[in-house]
C-alpha cells in the first residue's frame, strides 16, 4: 500500500475551470468568506429580507438621499425606506419599466425616467412633490382635458368651506371659461358662476354671475355682508346669448378705484355701476362657502345654478391686466404664479386644485371631454413652428400633393409626437393629419373626430411618436370627410403657410434610460442619444452615438462618464457593444472601446472600472489603454444566456458586487451576489457567490435579481422570486446565512489513467457550540451525486459542542476512482459562525494490487 494525503488548508475563490486555477482556489461556494483569512472558512452574514409586503415589482434602481433609500421597481413603483428601516410603495410611475434614478444635488431633486418622459421628486429638503413628466406637466403636453358639467334640472354646483385663500378682502380678479346651454333670461334664473357669497345680513363678500334680465355678466360686492348701503353690483356692456361654444370670462374689482372691468373672450369693457353705494376699504370678509355654479339664498340653500360647462376657475388678489388674462386664459397655470389663491382645474376631478382647498361635488355633476382648450403652460418640447395668421386655409376631403396643400418641416428632434395647428372653423366632417416624406410616403397619422376637436390650437398627437432623419424635409396634409374644415394661415388658401408647432418626445421609447450626474447636471441615456439637463434646460442631444447603438448603462472612470452601449433590441442581438468616454463638456464623444465581448450590461464606477459585458456574463475591466477580460461567471455554457441589470454592479465594503442575474435561460446557474476582489493586494483578486436572497432560491428562470446598491455598512438586493418581490439587506451585524457550501476542484492525484482508491476524509475546524454543525462530502469520477457524512463525527458529521474534527469514512471497494472531489457544509444557528481549517483525503494509489 502507497498511501498520499490531498491536503486543503487555504481558500482562495471560484477557479475557471472544474480541475485547474489560482492556488488554493475552489471550483464552487456558496455564503463562506475566505478574504478575511484565507486559512479558514466561516459563514457570511446572512440577507433578510427588509421590505416585508411592500414591493410589488421588481427593483431596478437605487439611490439615496441623506439616509433614506429610494427605490425604483420595473414596473414603475417607487419604494422608501426612512432611516428607522420602515418602507412605503409611495408612488406608481406610469408607462416605466424602472428606467433610471438619480439624485441632483445642484437643485435638490430626485429624477427618475420612464418609457417616454422624465420625472422628478422634490425639492427634497422643502416639500417634495411627484411630477411623472415634469417637463411635460409644468410645460409640455396638453393638460386640460376635461370640463366639469353643471345642469340646471338637477341643481349641481361645487363648492368649499370658507378658508383663508378664498376669502379675498381687497383687490379682485375672477375669470374661467364657460359653454352656456341655455340663456339665463331663457331659464328665467339668476345663473352664479363663481361667488363666496350668501344671500343674508353678514355673509355678502363676492359674485360673479349671469343676470336673469339682461344677460350681461354681473359683479356683486359687499364690505359689510349686509348689503344694502354698502353693495355694488356692476354689468358688463355685453350680453352673454351665445349658446353651445366657449366663452372666457373675467371681472376684476380696484377696490380703492372703486371700478370694474370686465373681458369677455379677452376683450376689456369697463363695467357699468347698477347699484352706486359706495364701499369701504374692504370686502367683507365672510364664512359662507365658496361656491362654483350657484350661490345661496337667504335659507343658506344653494340657488342660482348654472346650466352649462366651466373649465379651469381662478381667483386673484390683485386687479389682473387685459394683457396678463389674454396672455394666459388658453394656457394652464403651474399654481405659483403670484397673486394666484384660488386655482381649480376642473379636469375630471374636484380635487385637482393647484391652490386653495379642493372643491366638493354637489347634485353629481359629471365631467366632458370638450375643453376651450388643450392646456399646456408653454412648450419645453416645442421643435418647429410658425405663426403667421389674418387668412385661412379650407381642408379638401383627399390628399392633394400640390404645393398649397401641404406644409413642410425639419424636424430637429427625435421623436416626433404631435403636430398642433390653428382651427378657424371646426366644420362637420372628421380631421385627419398625415405626415409625409419627401417621397409622399405616410410616416404618420392621426383621425380625430369631430365632436372631439376645438376651435384655436388644437393638437394631433400620433399613437406612437415617430422617428424622423433629423435634417430631413417632411410635410403634412389636413384633411376632413366634409370640405368645410378651416385652419388659419398667413397666406390665403395656402396650407405652407399654417399656423403650426411640432412637438417631440423627451425621451425615445426604450427599455432603459439610465442617469448619472457629470459635472453640474445629469446625463440621461437616450437610446442612441445622450441627454442632459442642468436643473434649467434639457437637450435631448447632447451627444449623439453612430446609428445602430443603444444607451443601457451609465458609469464613471477618472474624470469620465462612461457610456455603456448594446446594438439591437435585446443584449443577445448582437456580440459587440462599445464604450464611449466623455468629459462632460466636448461637443461630442472623447473616445470610444469597441468591447467584441458583447454589449455592456452594467458598469461599476471607479479606477479600475468594471462592467459585464455580452449575453455569457464576461467580467472586464478597464483601467486605460485595452479593455481587459477578467473572468465569465461560472455555471454558464454555450447553450445559455444571462445579462446583468444596469442597476445591477456596485462596490461595497471595497469589493465589487454583481447581480446576477436578470434575465437568464439556465437552469443551473446561481443567482444571487457574486463578488470580485480582494481585501489585500498581495492576495489575488478572486471571485465568489456570497450572497443568495432571502427565500433561499437560487437557480430557475422564475428568480431575477434586479438590483445591488450599498447604504453605508448595508447592502441591499432587489429580486424577484417567481410572483413574490422584495429587497433584501445585508449587514456585517447580521448572524450567519444558516449554511455555507465549499466545494474543491476535481483531482486526479496527478495520475488520470490511473485508477486510485479513498480511504478517508477529515476535517479539522474550532470547537463547535452547540447549534453548529460541520459535513463532509466527497465526489468519485464526476458522479451526480455526493457521498455526505451523517450522524455523527465518526461518519462525517460532526455536529456536538466541543468536537474539533470530524471524520469521513470510505467503503472499500465502493470507492474507487480516477477523479476526486471534496466538499464541506457548515451550518449554525447561532449568531457567530464556525471556523474550519483544513479537509484532508487519504488517497491509496493500489500500487501493492497486482492487475492482469
Amino acid at each position: 500500500m502507497s498511501v498520499r494525503y490531498i491536503e486543503i488548508k487555504r481558500f482562495q475563490g471560484i477557479a475557471d475551470s472544474e480541475k485547474e486555477g489560482l492556488k488554493s482556489q475552489y471550483l464552487w461556494g456558496e455564503s463562506i468568506d475566505y478574504r478575511t483569512d484565507p486559512t479558514k472558512l466561516t459563514i457570511l452574514p446572512k440577507t433578510t429580507k427588509d421590505s416585508g409586503s411592500t414591493v410589488v415589482d421588481l427593483p431596478m434602481w437605487g439611490e439615496r438621499y441623506s439616509t433614506d433609500l429610494y427605490v425604483y421597481g420595473n414596473a414603475g413603483h417607487t419604494y422608501k425606506r426612512t432611516t428607522a428601516g420602515v418602507w412605503s410603495n409611495d408612488h406608481a410611475v406610469p408607462d416605466s419599466h424602472g428606467n433610471g434614478l438619480k439624485y441632483f444635488g445642484e437643485d435638490d431633486y430626485l429624477y427618475y425616467t420612464s418609457d417616454k418622459v422624465i420625472g422628478r421628486y422634490g425639492p427634497m429638503a422643502g416639500t417634495p412633490t411627484w411630477a411623472d413628466d415634469f417637463l411635460g406637466a409644468e410645460a409640455g403636453v396638453p393638460t386640460n382635458t376635461y370640463c366639469l358639467d353643471l345642469e340646471l334640472s338637477s341643481s349641481q354646483y361645487a363648492y368649499v368651506a370658507d378658508n383663508a385663500d378664498v376669502s379675498v378682502t381687497g383687490d379682485i380678479t375672477i375669470e374661467t371659461w364657460i359653454k352656456l346651454e341655455q340663456k339665463a333670461s331663457t331659464a328665467g334664473n339668476l345663473f352664479a358662476i363663481v361667488g363666496h357669497w350668501k344671500d343674508q345680513s353678514d355673509k355678502r363678500s363676492f359674485l360673479l354671475s349671469i343676470s336673469h334680465a339682461n344677460d350681461k355678466l354681473t359683479l356683486s360686492l359687499s364690505d359689510d355682508g349686509a348689503g344694502g348701503t354698502h353693495k355694488q353690483v356692476w354689468e358688463s356692456a355685453t350680453a352673454l346669448t351665445t349658446i353651445d361654444s366657449w366663452i372666457h370670462v373675467a371681472a376684476s374689482f380696484d377696490i380703492s378705484a372703486e371700478s370694474c372691468k370686465f373681458y369677455i373672450d379677452g376683450n376689456e369693457e369697463v363695467g357699468t355701476e347698477t347699484t352706486g353705494n359706495s364701499l369701504g376699504a374692504s370686502l367683507y370678509d365672510t364664512d359662507a362657502n365658496f361656491s362654483v355654479g350657484c350661490y345661496y339664498d337667504s335659507g343658506g340653500s344653494a340657488d342660482g345654478f348654472f346650466d352649462g360647462k366651466i373649465d379651469d376657475v381662478r381667483l386673484w388678489n390683485d386687479v389682473r391686466s387685459e394683457a396678463e388674462i389674454v396672455a394666459n386664459k388658453s394656457l394652464e397655470l403651474a399654481g405659483t404664479e403670484s397673486s394666484l389663491v384660488g386655482y381649480w382645474k376642473l379636469n375630471n376631478n374636484a380635487t385637482d386644485s393647484a391652490k386653495s382647498s379642493d372643491l366638493t361635488l354637489s347634485g353629481s355633476p359629471v365631467y366632458d371631454t370638450g375643453v376651450p382648450f388643450s392646456g399646456a403652460t408653454g412648450r419645453n418640447d416645442l421643435d418647429q413652428s410658425n405663426d403667421d395668421s389674418g387668412q385661412t386655409y379650407t381642408l379638401t376631403t383627399a390628399i392633394d400633393e400640390g404645393v398649397t396643400h401641404r406644409q413642410a418641416f425639419v424636424p430637429a428632434k427625435d421623436p416626433q409626437k404631435s403636430i398642433e395647428v390653428n382651427i378657424n372653423t371646426i366644420g362637420t366632417g372628421n380631421w385627419t393629419l398625415t405626415v409625409h416624406d419627401a417621397l409622399n410616403r405616410t410616416i404618420a397619422t392621426k383621425t380625430v373626430a369631430v365632436a372631439d376637436l376645438n376651435t384655436g390650437d388644437f393638437e394631433f398627437t400620433f399613437s406612437s411618436a415617430w422617428r424622423p432623419v433629423l435634417g430631413a424635409t417632411y410635410h403634412f396634409h389636413l384633411t376632413s370627410t366634409v370640405a368645410d374644415g378651416i385652419v388659419v394661415t398667413g397666406t390665403a388658401n395656402d396650407l405652407e403657410d399654417c399656423d403650426f408647432h411640432t412637438y417631440y418626445q423627451y425621451l425615445v421609447d426604450d427599455e432603459f434610460h439610465p442617469i448619472e450626474k457629470v459635472l453640474n447636471k445629469i446625463a440621461i441615456g437616450n437610446e442612441r442619444y445622450l441627454a442632459t439637463y442642468d436643473g434649467i434646460t434639457y437637450t435631448f442631444n447632447t451627444l449623439t452615438l453612430p446609428s445602430g447603438y443603444r444607451i443601457r448603462c451609465l458609469g464613471k472612470w477618472r474624470e469620465y462618464l462612461v457610456i455603456g452601449a448594446t446594438r439591437g433590441s435585446t443584449i443577445t442581438d448582437f456580440d459587440q457593444g462599445a464604450l464611449f468616454l466623455w468629459d462632460g463638456s466636448s461637443t461630442t464623444y472623447d473616445f470610444h472601446l469597441d468591447i467584441l465581448e458583447g454589449g455592456i450590461n452594467a458598469i461599476q464606477s471607479g479606477h479600475p472600472m468594471r462592467f459585464i459585458a455580452g449575453y455569457s456574463g464576461d467580467l472586464m475591466e478597464y483601467a486605460g489603454g485595452k479593455p481587459r477580460k477578467i473572468l465569465r461567471l461560472p455555471k454558464m455554457t454555450d447553450k445559455t444566456t444571462m445579462e446583468v441589470y444596469p442597476g445591477g454592479m456596485a462596490m461595497w465594503r471595497a469589493l465589487t458586487r454583481i447581480a446576477v442575474a436578470g434575465d437568464s435561460d439556465s437552469t443551473t446557474l446561481k443567482k444571487g451576489i457574486y463578488t470580485f476582489g480582494t481585501l489585500n493586494e498581495r492576495r489575488p483578486e478572486t471571485l465568489s457567490f456570497d450572497y443568495p436572497i432571502s427565500t433561499g432560491d437560487m437557480t430557475g428562470t422564475d428568480v431575477d435579481i434586479g438590483m445591488v446598491f450599498p447604504m453605508g455598512s448595508m447592502l441591499f438586493i432587489g429580486w424577484k422570486d417567481d410572483t413574490t418581490y422584495g429587497v433584501d439587506v445585508v449587514k456585517p451585524s447580521h448572524s450567519p446565512f444558516a449554511s455555507a457550501t465549499y466545494e474543491s476542484l476535481i483531482t486526479d492525484a496527478k495520475k488520470i489513467w490511473s485508477e486510485k482508491a479513498a480511504n478517508f476524509i477529515k476535517g479539522y475546524f474550532k470547537p463547535l457550540i452547540d447549534g453548529d454543525s460541520v459535513k463532509l462530502k466527497c465526489k468519485i469520477d464526476r458522479n451526480a451525486s455526493w457521498t455526505e457524512g451523517a450522524t455523527n463525527a465518526n461518519k462525517g458529521y460532526a455536529a456536538v459542542a466541543g468536537e474539533k474534527k470530524v471524520r469521513l469514512p470510505l467503503p472499500s471497494g465502493g470507492n474507487r476512482f480516477n477523479e476526486f472531489q471534496l466538499g464541506i457544509t457548515l451550518a449554525t444557528t447561532n449568531t457567530a459562525s464556525p471556523e474550519f481549517y483544513g479537509i484532508a483525503a487519504a488517497i491509496d494509489d493500489l500500487k501493492q494490487e497486482e492487475r492482469t
